[in-house]
């Protein structure tokens, strides 16, 4: 595919990055502790440099945003930016649980332009540009044509905080109650980019998540909605990659998973 934003070479600089992951896979890996329970590794880092060295040579005019180097404690996006997430699931990663993305998205004045989503254990590369479809492989792909919440399957995801933070924990807990009350089941998987990407897809008719960072979901978003889905945040509004809390889904259980949100939240 070649747009005047991404090309080829855009995504073939993520295929080759994940050579430097599959070089890890069931081997030992040196991992560090960014917290109690968040990990980095040597592979999060090298992936990320040299994912940085060459996004910055194709998109100069950029601010190249990645999830081991960055800054965005101003919360101002830049007005042209690309976010990495080098190993977006570095816990799986370290487990070799096989749900592990590289994303790389990109987004110019608060809105998406592009999207790469990379799964390298299983050689599965999502694409999408603004107007141009999302693609799996080379393949268009679409949203579910789910319509009744009760039968829809979800993802969730739960934030490092819920280590730190009894009130997140009790909060996340009683949405999923309200949530698995409501519908066919929720998974829980690991990584917001290959949730959003399952979303696009049809194998998931919906997911949100709490306490995401915009690396975590740029290209995800991207893909989502050229294939069809709706985002939001968790209040309903319309998302910014700084809300704290997403809802993605085909659009046709939107609403009902806002209000399945909504009802728990509201709980004293």
């Amino acid at each position: 595919m070649n747009t005047p934003s991404m090309n080829i070479q855009t995504i073939d600089l993520v295929w080759q990055a994940g050579t430097i992951i599959r070089n890890f896979i069931s081997k030992p890996k040196d991992i560090h502790f960014k917290g109690e329970i968040d990990l980095v590794t040597s592979a999060d880092l090298a992936v990320e440099e040299y994912l940085k060295r060459g996004l910055a040579e194709l998109f100069p005019d950029y601010t190249i945003v990645a999830e081991e180097s960055a800054d965005i404690s101003s919360g101002v996006a830049p007005a042209r930016a690309i976010y990495i997430d080098p190993i977006d699931g570095t816990t799986n990663f370290a487990h070799d649980f096989p749900f592990v993305a590289i994303s790389v998205g990109a987004f110019r004045d608060g809105q998406p332009e592009w999207g790469i989503v990379y799964n390298p254990y299983n050689d599965e590369l999502y694409h999408a540009a603004s107007g141009q479809g999302a693609y799996l492989n080379g393949s268009a792909i679409g949203v579910s044509s789910t319509e009744v919440f009760r039968q829809s399957l979800l993802a969730t995801g739960f934030p490092y905080s819920v280590v730190e933070s009894p009130q997140r924990r009790r909060l996340l807990l009683d949405v999923l109650d309200r949530v698995l009350q409501g519908t066919q089941g929720v998974r829980r998987c690991g990584s917001a980019a290959l949730d959003l990407c399952f979303v696009a897809r049809g194998v998931l008719d919906g997911f949100y998540e709490w306490g995401l960072k915009p690396w975590d979901i740029a290209a995800g978003i991207v893909i989502l909605q050229e294939a069809g889905g709706r985002v939001s945040d968790t209040a309903g509004h319309d998302h910014d990659l700084f809300t704290d809390g997403i809802i993605a889904t085909n659009g046709h259980i939107h609403e009902a998973l806002h209000q399945c949100i909504a009802s728990a939240t509201r709980t004293p």
